[in-house]
């Protein structure tokens, strides 16, 4: 995708407005480097503050038993990314009585909508299919949920520390890229293929095609700084520096 000089410039202005930058990775940083214009020593490699709560085994299972028992059922979480033309026409690209069909005998559907966007669709509830509260954090529902489904979102980073089985959804691909711009390689940096279909997708799900060998790789490479300790980490940081 080719942004306007405008819009270049107005970025630019952004990345001047930060001098360090939180990475988890390796992998993570050479992103940032590329996309906010950085130098190496403007990475702070010292893991993602936020994904210090999937370390804490004890409030993590407790939430994972709260949904199992709070839905009786194992849970696919579908949290799709906020796509700009979204704001006054929202849509669900996912085909929702399909994956009723295929899937409602073993798992339940939660939705976990950008605010944005969810009080645009009637979404009716049932016993397979759940609005998340907007006032849960993600945090948590990613704790509480079984199976992820998501598309360009980062949310599988986080999700990785779990060791559960996460699928990617994305049957706009070519359009988002197009239209928002993706990291270069991204379905060969994603473990597995991106499905284009509710078809495919709910297939793959009762099919249970992930690859425990490729989520780990992925989790190795994204997370190799996250290992529970980044907030102290950065407060040790502020700490020393400022």
């Amino acid at each position: 995708m080719t942004r306007t000089k405008g819009e270049q410039a107005r970025f630019k202005r952004v990345y001047a407005s930060f001098t360090h930058v939180v990475a988890g990775s390796d992998v993570m940083g050479d992103i940032f480097k590329r996309s906010f214009l950085l130098s190496e020593s403007e990475l702070l490699k010292i893991g993602v503050p936020s994904t210090d709560y999937f370390f804490q085994k004890e409030e993590v299972t407790n939430m994972h038993e709260r949904y199992r028992a709070k839905y009786g059922k194992q849970t696919i979480l579908y949290a799709p990314t906020y796509r700009d033309n979204e704001l006054h026409a929202a849509t669900l690209l996912l085909d929702v009585e399909l994956m009723r069909e295929r899937l409602k005998d073993k798992y339940v559907l939660l939705l976990k909508l950008h605010p944005a966007i969810s009080h645009q669709l009637d979404i009716p509830e049932d016993d397979f299919v759940r609005v998340v509260n907007s006032t849960e954090s993600m945090k948590e529902v990613l704790a509480g949920s079984d199976i992820l489904v998501t598309d360009y979102s980062s949310t599988p980073i986080d999700f990785s520390l779990l060791n559960r089985p996460v699928y990617f959804y994305t049957p706009d691909l070519e359009q988002y890229d197009s239209e928002r711009g993706l990291v270069t390689g991204y379905t060969d940096l994603i473990p597995g293929a991106p499905y284009q279909t509710t078809d495919a997708l709910s297939k793959a799900i009762l099919e249970e095609t992930t690859s425990p060998s490729q989520m780990a790789s992925f989790q190795a490479k994204w997370n190799k700084y996250s290992t529970g300790q980044a907030s102290q980490n950065l407060v040790s940081f502020i700490q020393k520096n400022l």
